[in-house]
C-alpha cells in the first residue's frame, strides 16, 4: 500500500503538524514491535500504555509518520506528524476510506459463539475459487478490522471479516468500516451477558450488523432460534435462515458423528449435497451451514461449498483433537468459553469415540455477570448429564462447577476442584490413562492453552511445547 500525508490528513479529517504532505506510507502499525520501515504509525491510547511515549521507538525502527493527539512536551522527533483528535477513530476512518479503494465484496460474521470457525470455514470454501482477505486470529476489534483492511489490496475478490463485540454500537461501528454485502449472526447466547446485562440486550447488539448492510444486501441468521428469525425479518434487508429444522432456507439432515468428523446433508432450494466435515459436533455442522449459506449469497453453488468443507482442516484451538503417543486424544477447545460453546464442547466430548475416561478440564467463563455462578453451576449439571467421567474445574468458579456436577441425580462420575492451574495440572497428570479423551475449555483470558501443553509434554514424545506457542496473535495499542 502507498498512501501519502496529504490522503491521510483528508481521509481522516486530521491537520498535517509537521512534515512534508507528499510523504508516503507503505504500511500501518499501531505496535513498534510489529513495524515496518515507511509504516504510519498510530498512536494509541490504551489502559495502560499510551502510543505518545512509543514516538521515538517507532522512528527508529523506521517509521516515516505517525498519526497523535498531541507531541508530548519536550519530545523531538523528524517523523511526519497528522494531528487528530482520537488516533481510534482516525485509525477506522483511514482503513474506511482505503476499503472503498476496493469494493470487493465482504461477509461479516457475528455471533456469540462459532464466529471464529464460521469465518475460517466461509474462507475456505471461497479461497478455493478466488483470491480472499480473512481477518487473522482475534483481528475482530476497533484495532484488529482496520489493521485487517490495511491489508486489502487489488488481488482480493472477497473480503471475510468476523466481528466482535463488547457493547452496544460496537457491531454497528465495525460493520460501517467494512461495508458488507453479507451479513452472518451465527447464534445469540449470553456470552457478555455481564456487560449488556440480558440475552434481549445482546440480541439488539448483533442485529447492528443487519442495518449497517450494503445496499442489496442479505442477512443470514440462525433459523432455529424463532426469536432471532422473527427479528431479523422485521428489517429491511433480505434474510436467508440455516439451521436443522427443515423450515430454513438451508437445513440439514442426516447428522450423524463419524470418528472426529460429522457426515450430514445439506439441503437449499431443490440442491442436496453430502458433507463429511472434519470437526466433531453438531455445533460445527451448524457453523458449516452458516458459512455455506453466506457463500451461496456470492455466487458459490451447495456442491461447491460441500467440496470445500470436506477439506477443511481441524482449526488451532477450537475443538481441535491432538492424539500423543501416548493413546490420549486431547481436545483443545481453549482459544474461549461461553455457556452455549462449552455446553456444545461437552456434547462433543460425550460422543467422542474414546476407549478411555472421558475428562472435561473447565475454566472459567468470563464476563456473565451476576449470571456466572448459575452458568458454571449449570455447566457442572450438563457435564454430569452427559456421562463424563471427570469434571475437573479450575478457576474462581470451579466450587460452582463441581456442585453443579455433584447435585446432578444419577451421577456416576467424579467432580475434582481446582482452585489453580498449577494444582489442576498436578492432579490431571496423576488421573490421565491411556485412551482417554481429554477437553480443556476456557476463557481466552484463563489461559487454558497452559493445560494443553502439560499435556503434550506428559504425553507426546515430541516434548512439551514452546511456551506461548498456542498464543493468538493480539492487535496491540499504544506500542
Amino acid at each position: 500500500m502507498i498512501i501519502s500525508a496529504f490522503e491521510v490528513v483528508s481521509a481522516v479529517e486530521g491537520k498535517l503538524l509537521q512534515g512534508s504532505g507528499e510523504q508516503t506510507f507503505s504500511s500501518v502499525a499501531t505496535d513498534t514491535r510489529q513495524l515496518h520501515t515507511g509504516a504510519l504509525f498510530f498512536a494509541l491510547q490504551g489502559e495502560n500504555r499510551d502510543g505518545h511515549d512509543f514516538i521515538p521507538d517507532a522512528e527508529g525502527r523506521g517509521a516515516a509518520g505517525a498519526v497523535v493527539k498531541c507531541l508530548p512536551k519536550g519530545m523531538q522527533t523528524a517523523l511526519a506528524l497528522v494531528q487528530v483528535v482520537d488516533p481510534l477513530t482516525a485509525l477506522g476512518r483511514l482503513a474506511a476510506w482505503w476499503r472503498r479503494k476496493f469494493p470487493v465484496p465482504c461477509i461479516a460474521i457475528t455471533g456469540s459463539s462459532g464466529k471464529s470457525t464460521t469465518k475460517e470455514m466461509a474462507a475456505k470454501i471461497l479461497e478455493d475459487r478466488f483470491p480472499v482477505l480473512a481477518n487473522e486470529e482475534n483481528f475482530n476489534t476497533e484495532i484488529g478490522v482496520p489493521l485487517t483492511l490495511f491489508r486489502l489490496n487489488s488481488d482480493h475478490r472477497a473480503l471475510v471479516q468476523e466481528l466482535g463485540m463488547r457493547g452496544r454500537g460496537q457491531i454497528a461501528l465495525l460493520a460501517s468500516l467494512i461495508e458488507p454485502k453479507v451479513g452472518v449472526i451465527t447464534n445469540v447466547g449470553t456470552a457478555h451477558v455481564g456487560i449488556l446485562g440480558s440475552r434481549e440486550a445482546i440480541l439488539e447488539a448483533k442485529l447492528e450488523l443487519s442495518r449497517c448492510l450494503a445496499p442489496g444486501g442479505t442477512l443470514v441468521v440462525a433459523g432455529d432460534d424463532p426469536t432471532l428469525r422473527e427479528r431479523a425479518m422485521e428489517g429491511a434487508a433480505a434474510v436467508v435462515t440455516f439451521g436443522l429444522k427443515s423450515h430454513n432456507d438451508l437445513h440439514a439432515t442426516d447428522v450423524v458423528p463419524d470418528g472426529p468428523a460429522m457426515r450430514f446433508n445439506m439441503h437449499f432450494a431443490t440442491e442436496t449435497a453430502q458433507v463429511r466435515l472434519p470437526l466433531a459436533g453438531t455445533h460445527n455442522v451448524l457453523n458449516a451451514l452458516a458459512a455455506t449459506a453466506a457463500t451461496i449469497q456470492l455466487g458459490v453453488g451447495l456442491a461447491e461449498a460441500a467440496a470445500s468443507l470436506g477439506a477443511l482442516r481441524p482449526l488451532r484451538m477450537r475443538c481441535q483433537p491432538i492424539q500423543t503417543a501416548a493413546g490420549i486424544t486431547i481436545l483443545n477447545d481453549s482459544y474461549n468459553a461461553n455457556p452455549e460453546s462449552t455446553q456444545a464442547a461437552l456434547q462433543m466430548l460425550s460422543l467422542w469415540p474414546a476407549e478411555g475416561e472421558r475428562i472435561a478440564v473447565l475454566g472459567d467463563m468470563l464476563e456473565l455477570g451476576d449470571y456466572a455462578r448459575e452458568a458454571h453451576s449449570r455447566i457442572g449439571a450438563e457435564a454430569a448429564r452427559l456421562g463424563v467421567n471427570l469434571i475437573v474445574a479450575v478457576g474462581e468458579f470451579a466450587q460452582a462447577v463441581v456442585e453443579g456436577a455433584r447435585k446432578t441425580e444419577g451421577y456416576q462420575g467424579k467432580a475434582h476442584l481446582c482452585r489453580t492451574k498449577q494444582e489442576a495440572k498436578k492432579f490431571l497428570l496423576r488421573q490421565v490413562r491411556p485412551g482417554a479423551a481429554v477437553l480443556v475449555k476456557g476463557s481466552r483470558m484463563t489461559g487454558m492453552e497452559e493445560m494443553v501443553e502439560a499435556l503434550q509434554s506428559e504425553f507426546s514424545n515430541a516434548g512439551p511445547s514452546k511456551p506461548g506457542s498456542l498464543q493468538p496473535l493480539k492487535p496491540s495499542p499504544g506500542r
